[in-house]
């Protein structure tokens, strides 16, 4: 039986409805609440809920090793952890379920599934399409055809994002649980990094597709990997330059570097000057060795 750790922050009855769709098919739902105020309220409208208040926002890390610490006491071996705005599909997550079960073994302890989202678009990038078009460019016959190599069942990747994945608990207390001083962001990303340096694997099923958000996307005029904040970027920005120093392989095979370089150009290019600084207050922090929360006095 599954369990999962659901991260909250500021819930509505959005993110009730999201829980709800999947939590009739695991052992027991952890909320973890890194809001100010109590929710438990809204927690109670799912039946087999465990609600958590940390009464403060101590960041996904700290909140995911919550979870996972009291479903680990509660005797449960496997664990979904889901952000508030993900959803599933039943009878998608029953399938999903099914395969982790299956493939489940003492090396391959971590599970994903594909996540269908909306992409962030750009005007250029639609002029470029259209010139693109319009001479002929890319293979037409292929597209007209409608043909597609279907989707491998499971195949090995070096990391996922931390909504969907399932993950085993044993694994996650050998390799020493989420990191919390990232606080968010590449929180993910850096547990998969040991998990892979510590001879696990993690599968991913392509054919099960789960409902995600990501961040919020809308039309720039130069191409925008991600829409956030400014203090949501210095963290993007900060982990990312700590994930060099701490795992250098990895950083590398994944290109950080040029997602780096398309975030700055993406705030550059978009005139996005006020949230620029970000980046140089997180090369700072970096700098200086400072993780954690942001710091607010730094504004």
């Amino acid at each position: 039986m599954f369990c999962s750790v659901t991260v909250w922050y500021n819930p509505d009855a959005s993110n009730v409805e999201n829980l709800l769709t999947y939590s009739s098919l695991c052992g027991k739902c952890y909320i973890v609440d890194n809001s100010d105020g109590d929710n438990s309220g809204l927690a109670a409208r799912i039946p087999n809920s465990v609600y958590i208040s940390n009464g403060q926002n101590l960041g996904i890390a700290a909140a995911l090793n919550v979870g996972c610490s009291r479903a680990l006491e509660d005797g449960f071996e496997w664990c979904m952890t889901m952000d508030q705005d993900s959803s599933w599909n039943p009878d998608e997550l029953s399938r999903y379920f099914e395969l982790c079960a299956k493939y489940a073994s003492d090396t391959d302890v971590s599970f994903c599934p594909s996540a269908r989202y909306e992409m962030p678009t750009s005007y250029l990038g639609d002029a470029k399409r259209f010139l693109r078009s319009l001479l002929g460019c890319g293979n037409k016959a292929d597209a007209l055809s409608g043909k597609q190599e279907p989707p491998l069942e499971r195949s090995a990747v070096d990391c996922c994002i931390t909504s969907g994945n399932v993950i085993s608990l044993e694994a996650w207390r050998k390799i020493g649980c989420f990191y919390e001083p990232f606080f968010i962001d590449e929180v993910d990303f850096e547990f998969c990094f040991r998990l892979g340096k510590s001879g696990f694997k993690i599968i991913k099923f392509e054919n099960c597709v789960m409902g995600h958000v990501l961040g919020s996307p809308r039309k720039t005029f130069y191409p925008c990997v991600s829409h956030h904040s400014g203090v949501r970027l210095y963290y993007i920005f900060r982990n990312a330059f700590f994930l060099k120093k701490m795992h250098p392989d990895y950083f590398k095979k994944m290109r950080y570097a040029e997602q780096i370089r398309k975030r700055v150009m993406g705030l550059v290019f978009n005139f996005n000057f006020s949230q620029l600084k970000y980046f140089f207050m997180a090369l700072r922090d970096f700098r200086r060795g400072r993780l954690g929360k942001f710091p607010q006095k730094s504004l």
